[in-house]
């Protein structure tokens, strides 16, 4: 409210905003349902020159942004274009996201490199909520860099192969619901489906119980993207999440930490004063 206070009557003001402002200035200037009773819509997207220089700012930060900040911005853009906007402004938010997600692909594309499956899944994401097809990344080369390898499946999983199978699930979840093309040109629906199989079996025998969590969360994958051996991995996670024999609930057990009394502080939704802080930064 402060920053929107001090720039919303001033152009001038707001425009050297726009054209200086971090992740967090563009977050605010896309966002929705603030004020005090939620009446604020895009509160610094007020005349045509502000939309011109978001663009020009959101194209110098996107080549500036770690992973994170560019999966950030993707998804405010989304929850702006899935939000209640006027008329005019929706094919602003629209331009903009299409020039987003068509300049994270280009990038890619250059940098020719893995590329992190939460990123990924930003961007099919946020495309999705586009009326328009855009045409997606290639995913060749993250797909290639997550697929299991030959020495783990031979000589067991160690933690990291774990949490890179898991990836490498998630990654073809996200394909068959956002991009089943892609998905089909890769051996998955072919030879990747014993795969699956042997690993829905290998999974049974995770003793660690740090590892179990993992464990189970990729046998729900396994089991919605694999109707063949939906019911193999169905009965191992059934075997997985089952108390052994030996481990009676009425018998006494240490906690990993004593009681407290101390009330339940719940996150704080939106912006939070670390946040108003970044935002400040820029004016």
């Amino acid at each position: 409210d402060l920053v929107i206070g001090e720039l919303g009557d001033d152009a001038a003001a707001r425009q050297r905003f726009l054209s200086a402002c971090g992740i967090y200035g563009v977050m605010l200037a896309v966002s929705q349902q603030g004020g005090s009773a939620g009446e604020r819509s895009l509160p610094l997207l007020i005349a045509d020159d502000d939309w011109d220089t978001l663009g020009d700012r959101i194209a110098e930060l996107l080549g500036e942004l770690e992973d994170q900040d560019v999966a950030r911005l993707l998804l405010a853009l989304r929850e702006t274009l899935r939000g209640d906007l006027a008329p005019g402004q929706q094919p602003e938010v629209e331009s903009i996201t299409r020039y987003a997600l068509g300049a994270t692909r280009r990038a890619w594309h250059k940098q020719a490199r893995p590329l992190p499956v939460f990123l990924v899944e930003a961007w099919y994401v946020t495309a999705a909520a586009l009326p328009e097809r855009v045409d997606p990344p290639s995913m060749t080369r993250t797909w290639t860099e997550l697929h299991p390898s030959r020495s783990a499946l031979v000589g067991g999983f160690s933690a990291r192969d774990l949490q890179t199978l898991e990836e490498w699930l998630a990654l073809a979840q996200i394909l068959l619901a956002h991009d089943p093309a892609a998905l089909a040109r890769t051996a998955f629906h072919g030879d990747d489906q014993q795969l699956l199989a042997h690993v829905s079996v290998e999974l049974g025998e995770v003793a660690d119980p740090e590892l179990r969590p993992l464990a189970e969360s990729m046998l729900r994958r396994i089991r919605e993207l694999s109707p063949e051996y939906r019911d193999l991995a169905r009965t191992t996670l059934k075997r997985l999440t089952t108390r052994p024999e030996d481990q009676r609930w009425w018998v006494p057990q240490d906690i990993d930490a004593p009681p407290t009394t101390e009330p339940v502080v719940h996150e704080r939704l939106g912006f939070t004063r670390e946040d108003v802080e970044r935002v400040l930064a820029d004016l």
